[in-house]
């Protein structure tokens, strides 16, 4: 990293930047134009990714203009991109155009030209660390640090801050003075984040109990960032959003068909209650369907006929995910598919709930968008019909699906690898090592099922992306295994 000659408190370093204001209309700013107000300048990685965060900031936005104070975010992403996500809806991980009025707006800094200038540049990732700089109505740096605080208390400490430092006023010709003696005011120096320990930080403090509060907020906000850690929320979620699948990448394989599935046990059913699971279940799904996001039909499957049956499972859906059909049905289980025949969900068929999208080709993105859509709208018709959603444990799901862990997620891929086919069993065990997949050959139609061998480690988002980079590279191989063996397409 590269690192700036910030000093606080001094001059606060500036220079124009591309931006937009909070409406989403691009211009030109500078930190000098802010002179007579204190200023909240937010630095964050990436959008799309940093929506909680600054949402935190902007739902306390009043308060700081109360306070006489404004916001600015700042990241390397293009105002094009700032323009599009503050105009996105909030469905799709956007803000639906709820900053307007709340902050000054947010800048493009793509090269980190600022953000060095507040040592929170990150060149190897080419992106800006999450932090927070206040600079006062006379223009001078009064805080500078990275913080790994939760978002709300971020924004809410910041808030504090700003309200703090404004009652302590600096005056700069004795900033630079190496001691003062007497001041009528007592002040407060705060260091810039360089990653140091705030224990050993020489904080410049007075025994006055409000400056005492201030310098308590900034060792909070300089706390450096723990040790990575793989965070499993204590409420999981379904964590694909639209706007992280719009994002995806589809193989570029050729794909017979590609299938997304979630698992899922509901809270207050044990194993002994299939029939009431089937019968609440039934009732979620056709409320769904009444919301107009979901139309199809359910069916009891113990009690269709062998006509029935025969319809059920040739259901292009059912072909799709290569469901292996079960001799015989049991009470209790039930099955919904929806009019298009690519998406289904399966009640108690292995003691849970089991939602599958499917489509042909390697359109993943298009799976994805029609699961996470469904999945919303179930969750939602629960919570009209009073259950308590989806069994958690550990921060993840609770389900019986071997090989899936508490994401209960799983994406699936078939296609025809005629050189694996014609090759030796030992080149398609190398590849399943090497690429960390599972490989399951089908002798029915002579295509191979695959799917990544998951770490405990994934979110939806990893499996995802692991998936369509090993699919890729199999195929890859199984060309090279074709021209090496002679096989002509």
């Amino acid at each position: 990293m590269r690192f700036s000659l910030l000093d606080v408190s001094a001059s606060a370093p500036g220079g124009q930047v591309r931006g937009v204001d909070s409406h989403g209309r691009e211009g030109t700013f500078n930190v000098s134009s802010y002179k007579g107000r204190f200023l909240a300048l937010v630095f964050y990685h990436a959008d799309w990714d940093c929506l909680e965060y600054l949402q935190a900031f902007a739902d306390i936005g009043d308060k700081f203009k109360s306070a006489r104070a404004e916001i600015v975010f700042c990241s390397t992403d293009s105002p094009k991109v700032h323009a599009c996500w503050l105009k996105t809806e909030s469905c799709d991980g956007g803000f639906g155009g709820g900053l307007a009025g709340k902050v000054s707006g947010i800048w493009s800094d793509p090269a980190g030209e600022l953000s060095s200038k507040y040592d929170l540049y990150d060149e190897e990732e080419n992106e800006c660390l999450d932090g927070v700089v206040i600079i006062d109505e006379d223009g001078l740096v009064r805080h500078a640090m990275t913080t790994s605080l939760d978002f709300h208390d971020t924004a809410n400490s910041t808030l504090e801050l700003v309200k703090m430092l404004k009652a302590y006023s600096l005056d700069d010709k004795e900033v630079k003075k190496e001691a003062v003696k007497k001041v009528s005011k007592p002040s407060v120096s705060v260091p810039a984040a360089k990653m140091v320990d705030p224990k050993n930080m020489d904080w410049n403090v007075s025994k006055d109990k409000d400056l005492l509060k201030v310098v308590d907020i900034a060792k909070k906000l300089g706390r450096p960032a723990p040790p990575h850690f793989v965070y499993c929320p204590k409420n999981p979620v379904f964590d694909l959003i639209p706007a992280k699948i719009r994002r995806l990448v589809n193989p570029k394989s050729s794909v017979i068909s590609c299938s997304a599935s979630i698992y899922r046990s509901i809270v207050g059913f044990e194993g002994d209650q299939c029939l009431e699971l089937e019968t609440t279940m039934k009732n979620v799904l056709e409320a769904a369907c009444e919301t107009g996001e979901m139309n199809g039909n359910f069916s009891s499957l113990s009690h269709l006929n062998a006509q029935d049956k025969s319809n059920v499972l040739s259901s292009e859906i059912i072909q799709l995910t290569n469901l292996e059909p079960y001799p015989v049905w049991t009470e209790g289980q039930g099955v919904f598919v929806n009019n298009f025949k690519n998406l289904a969900a399966w009640i108690n068929v292995d003691g849970q709930f089991h939602l599958v999208a499917a489509a042909k080709g390697q359109d993943i993105k298009y799976v994805l968008l029609r699961l996470q859509k469904a999945i919303v709208t179930i969750e939602t018709a629960m919570k009209t019909s009073e259950l308590h959603g989806f069994q958690t444990l550990n921060g993840g799901f609770v389900h019986n699906k071997t090989g899936l862990l508490g994401t209960g997620f799983q994406v699936r891929f078939s296609l025809q690898l005629a050189g694996f086919e014609n090759a030796s069993s030992t080149e398609l065990e190398k590849a399943q090592t090497n690429l960390g997949l599972s490989i399951v050959h089908s002798i029915r139609d002579n295509t191979f099922l695959v799917e990544i061998v998951q770490r405990p480690e994934d979110g939806e988002l990893d499996i995802v992306t692991r998936s369509v980079d090993a699919l890729d590279k199999l195929w890859r191989m199984d060309m090279e295994l074709q021209s090496k063996l002679g096989i002509r397409g």
